[in-house]
């Protein structure tokens, strides 16, 4: 996957955020390939998750450089998902996020999947910081808040 920062007026599908909300969003692209596809010769609904999960994971090592690694790591609490239309082998996607809505112990990141600027799948998860000492949620920091802000 080629990873790239971008800032531009990319066309948000979700009509709730406004595009001055949101400064950077961080990309992926990447090409379709046959163990992405189901029996139906289309791209697998679990890999679109498995998707929407390494940008997430990605995404994060980036604002971050490892610099909580030791001291916290996020769990999903609730994924919500829009599938509007299939990929299929070959077709050059987008994968692009952003972090929307941060209070307390959680987060909201958007995720979208583009086949140039068609919308196809369209992801809101909402994950909790858990502290890697107690195993157990923590208010996010400000440090931490700090790190994701320049990017809501």
């Amino acid at each position: 996957m080629l990873r790239k920062f971008w800032k531009a007026d990319i066309q948000l599908q979700d009509k709730k955020m406004r595009s001055d909300q949101i400064s950077k969003y961080f990309i992926e692209t990447l090409k379709v390939r046959e163990e992405h596809l189901d029996s139906l010769r289309h791209v697998n609904n679990q890999i679109y998750l498995q998707w929407v999960n390494d940008i997430a994971k990605s995404h994060w090592a980036y604002l971050t450089s490892g610099k909580f690694d030791q001291r916290y790591f996020w769990v999903i609490r609730r994924h919500e998902i829009d599938y509007l239309r299939q990929a299929l082998l070959n077709d050059e996607l987008s994968i692009v996020t952003w972090v929307g809505e941060t209070e307390g112990v959680w987060s909201v990141r958007h995720v979208q999947i583009k086949r140039g600027e068609e919308l196809l799948v369209d992801v809101k998860t909402t994950w909790i910081l858990i502290d890697k000492v107690n195993n157990r949620p923590v208010r996010i920091s400000p440090e931490v808040l700090e790190a994701l802000k320049p990017y809501q």
